[in-house]
């Protein structure tokens, strides 16, 4: 379905857009996502307590740019965010970066 503002994902949800495509993504931990054209990029994992700030996230990048700015997940414990893309797992250490996996 068209992604719409306000647009709640869940666990196992794929972002997907075409030549001209963008989505932005704003987690309820305060991460951000910025998804490129030509991209497909799944949630795979993600669990956050508001009271603890607590979590664990991974996000599968298949093809495309995703653009991150971390949240309270990586903050709290640096091991709880992760990136999988077809070659790799990355660890968000609570930065901000690109992945670019072509297709």
């Amino acid at each position: 379905a068209p992604a719409t503002p306000g647009y709640q994902l869940l666990v196992s949800d794929v972002l997907t857009t075409g030549p001209t495509g963008r989505i932005g993504v704003t987690f309820v931990d305060n991460s951000r996502f910025a998804v490129g054209p030509n991209s497909r990029v799944a949630l795979s994992q993600f669990e956050f307590d508001d009271t603890t700030h607590r979590g664990k996230s991974l996000t599968t990048v298949d093809r495309g740019t995703l653009g991150i700015v971390s949240g309270q997940i990586a903050k709290e414990n640096k091991d709880a965010m992760k990136v999988r893309t077809p070659t790799s797992l990355l660890g968000v250490r609570g930065t901000r970066f690109i992945i670019n996996v072509p297709e």
